[in-house]
């Protein structure tokens, strides 16, 4: 994942499973952390699970999804 926005929305929003499916979901948590809480998630993820190289700017990252969803 190149760009960090949409590990961003995931995280912001969620994910529905598709309708009429027994996926599992995975709920928003826009409401429950910080941008600062987000971007840190985030960083862990990067630097942990991937051998790409760290986001930068993560909190303004956070800061710009969430203004775009209305203040999620």
């Amino acid at each position: 994942m190149a760009d960090a926005r949409n590990l961003t929305h995931v995280i912001l929003e969620g994910i529905d499973p598709p309708k009429a499916s027994p996926a599992a979901l995975m709920p928003g948590f826009g409401a429950a952390f910080t941008d600062r809480q987000i971007a840190e998630l985030m960083a862990y993820l990067r630097s942990n699970f991937s051998d790409q190289p760290a986001w930068s700017g993560l909190e303004d990252t956070v800061r710009a999804a969430r203004q775009a969803l209305g203040n999620l």
